[in-house]
């Protein structure tokens, strides 16, 4: 497979790791889009299944398929949009589905700078739930960059293995803010996103989850909202509990009660940080 020789203008970059399962599905609504000067970049990180066999048994010129060791999902992304000559950047994960006009939508002028649209969140026990565009989280799938844009704030952070979007999203808006400028918003759910119901902390650690909070608190202090600082200082906090480090904590949850004091939740986390390691709080 090679790409488009007539020079795509959109690469979609789909990371994928032991993708087999979905990533059929998941090219197929890519490619059924309908919208010219697509390419769709799969960059496998280090798959043990055989999904890397059914990408490239796609009989499709928009298809190109990049093996990598496993470095993980930011790292794929990266790699993704360095093979890409599009000006404009879509990243979606290898299990969700985009909806018809997806990239249309998307895509609705060149130079937008940032696009964002709605999606719907697919749960593993049927349940679904709407993400809006203004306000909601900043997900892959759920925007469109220029390439440009891209580049100047220095991509995906590979440090980041949980919140790599939300990072990204911040500096994003930060570059866009000091341009005088702010993100395009298309009204509508354009991609199925799935969601695992599982607690975060199986799927990625609680030192994962610690690490990217406290990263991001550092990387964007005074430039995000007090209440996305109470947010992350709140799960950074939480985790430092479960890994033993209360008085680490405490520091998180004091600052998370100080913006967000009418926040029961995490005053019982800071209450919870005193207590013998045996005695919890349970959150709902």
């Amino acid at each position: 497979m090679s790409p488009d020789s007539a020079g795509p203008t959109i690469d979609v970059v789909i990371p994928m790791h032991n993708g087999a399962a979905t990533i059929e599905r998941t090219l197929s609504a890519v490619l059924e889009q309908g919208v010219d000067g697509l390419r769709v970049i799969v960059v496998d990180d280090g798959s043990t299944d055989d999904s890397s066999d059914l990408v490239a048994a796609i009989d499709d010129p928009r298809v190109q398929l990049e093996h990598q060791e496993r470095k993980g999902v930011s790292a794929a992304r990266n790699r993704g949009a360095q093979l890409g000559t599009g000006d404009t950047l879509i990243f979606l994960d290898s299990d969700d589905v985009p909806c018809p006009g997806w990239a249309t939508m998307l895509v609705p002028c060149p130079g937008l700078g940032l696009v964002r649209c709605g999606a719907t969140s697919v749960f593993t026990d049927g349940r679904r739930e709407p993400l809006n565009a203004m306000g909601g989280p900043f997900l892959a799938g759920l925007f469109a960059v220029d390439r440009s844009l891209f580049e100047e704030v220095g991509g995906y952070d590979e440090r980041l293995a949980y919140s790599e979007n939300t990072d990204l999203g911040f500096r994003l808006e930060r570059a866009l803010s000091e341009k005088g400028l702010a993100p395009y918003i298309v009204d509508g759910f354009f991609v199925d996103v799935r969601r695992d119901d599982g607690p975060r902390e199986i799927r990625y650690g609680n030192s994962v989850i610690r690490d990217a909070a406290e990263r991001v608190l550092d990387k964007h202090a005074g430039h995000i909202t007090d209440n996305a600082t109470a947010r992350f200082s709140a799960v950074a906090g939480v985790q430092n509990i479960a890994l033993g480090e209360r008085r680490r904590a405490r520091v998180h949850l004091r600052r998370a009660v100080q913006l967000a004091p009418r926040n029961w939740r995490y005053r019982a986390r800071l209450v919870q940080s005193y207590l013998p390691q045996r005695q919890t709080i349970r959150s709902s």
